[in-house]
């Protein structure tokens, strides 16, 4: 048996145990170059209601990090997107805060928070500046459900949804 085939062996016996474990998205992460017209792309599906945090950051100064979530399950749907997580609601920044213990690191940062249900979501993060340049960026998609307060048409209306095949 090569090398090769082993690691797929145990990959896919670790994520048939984690399944078992726990039936859940914990996180997603991606790291890597993009620009505006390569994006760093993290997907995941989500079975039933989430709640999810999904974040762009960059790691150097001159990146600007510019964030897209689509479900692509509902390809003519809607596209949530943020460029500076620092335009979001307090009650959002709470559930960030709540969910996953920091809020981004610098305020060119993207943070959406939104709750799904039944899609299949994908984040999309690119360098937001002008011309050709490329930066590093972080895309990360964590299920926040049951961490904190949890949305409700009476904490904050601007909660956003991503839902249905």
């Amino acid at each position: 048996m090569s090398i090769k085939k082993a690691c797929v062996g145990v990959l896919i016996l670790g994520l048939v145990h984690s399944a078992q474990a726990q039936d859940r998205l914990l996180n997603v992460s991606v790291l890597g170059i993009a620009s505006w017209d390569e994006p760093q792309v993290g997907c995941t599906i989500v079975n039933g209601y989430r709640e999810l945090v999904v974040l762009a950051e960059a790691d150097t100064s001159y990146t600007d990090a510019y964030l897209e979530v689509k479900n692509l399950y509902t390809p003519n749907g809607s596209t949530l997107s943020n460029d500076d997580w620092s335009s979001l609601t307090t009650y959002q920044k709470q559930r960030i805060l709540d969910g996953i213990g920091r809020l981004p690191k610098r305020k060119e940062d993207a943070a959406i928070v939104m709750s799904a249900n039944d899609a299949a979501v994908c984040a999309y993060a690119y360098e937001d500046r002008a011309g050709t340049q490329a930066g590093r960026i972080s895309v990360q998609i964590t299920d926040i459900t049951g961490t904190g307060r949890a949305a409700s048409a009476d904490t904050d209306s601007t909660i956003n949804w991503l839902s249905g095949r």
